[in-house]
């Protein structure tokens, strides 16, 4: 992936890799848990 599409405005979709479909709920708890920070 080119560093330019982070510059590039409006939604982008990224494919984890990981083979298991999960929820936008399950990312953002996975996210909390290992940064320390809260999602409002």
């Amino acid at each position: 992936m080119s560093l330019a599409i982070l510059t590039t405005p409006g939604a982008h979709v990224y494919n984890l890799g990981t083979g298991q479909g999960v929820s936008v709920l399950q990312m953002v708890e996975a996210f909390e848990r290992v940064t320390s920070c809260r999602v409002p």
